[in-house]
């Protein structure tokens, strides 16, 4: 397989642990034939934190992202989980350059058409509120279902819907942040005491990841359930 000539980003979660990845794990056999085989490829893991925490509170670094172009990659770091999910969300800053300021979303598709919704500029508090959006979802049954068809094209049609609820299509916002007002900005209808909760569960997140213990994390779920 010739990678030279594509920028390549693999992510997600690889259930292989390797103790190249992060020390604190035990290589297993299948997290040994893929760091040989993604060696061989040419591609690197960026991932060097655990990011999944079992009931017994020992943690892994299972949520991996490999790349052949290391240096796009500007950040990778953890945030708190979605819902009731054990594993972080893995950020990642990427070191690109962007020539507009429209997010396209894509509706439902039917063989003769499909919906296609121009958003210009997405503010930083609608990307907030998607996430609480994401977070309030039942994921349990596509976990059970096990159809992985059938679960990208439910998380398309949330996504779908958050973004088509909290952003009309075609609407401009202005991105230039206004003297002594804070870049992290809520519609109308997140309350005081919301903020204050979401700040809470990122608090509580940011806690267990400095001081490990099964104690910060079942305060840190429990936040992020309420």
């Amino acid at each position: 397989v010739d990678l030279t000539h594509v920028t390549v980003l693999i992510t997600g979660d690889f259930n292989a642990k390797n103790s190249g990845w992060y020390a604190s794990d035990t290589t297993s056999r299948v997290g040994q034939q893929l760091h040989c085989l993604c060696l061989t490829l040419g591609l690197h893991q960026m991932v060097d934190f655990p990011t999944h925490t079992s009931p017994s509170g020992s943690s892994s670094c299972l949520d991996l992202l490999w790349t052949n172009s290391p240096q796009i990659i500007s950040s990778v770091d953890a945030a708190a989980p979605l819902g009731a999910s054990d594993h972080a969300q893995v950020v990642t800053v990427l070191n690109i350059s962007c020539h507009h300021t429209r997010t396209t979303i894509r509706g439902a598709q039917t063989p003769s058409h499909t919906e296609t919704y121009l958003f210009h500029h997405v503010p930083s508090y609608v990307w907030s509120s998607i996430n609480l959006d994401l977070q309030s979802q039942d994921w349990a049954p596509l976990r059970d279902n096990g159809n992985v068809d059938d679960a990208l094209a439910y998380f398309h049609h949330v996504l779908h819907q958050s973004f088509i609820h909290h952003l009309a299509p075609y609407k401009a916002f202005t991105s230039i942040p206004k003297p002594g007002i804070s870049r992290h900005r809520y519609p109308p209808w997140v309350s005081l005491q919301l903020r204050l909760e979401i700040k809470r569960k990122r608090d509580l997140y940011s806690l267990y990841r400095k001081y490990p213990s099964l104690a910060n994390l079942s305060e840190s779920k429990a936040q992020a359930n309420r």
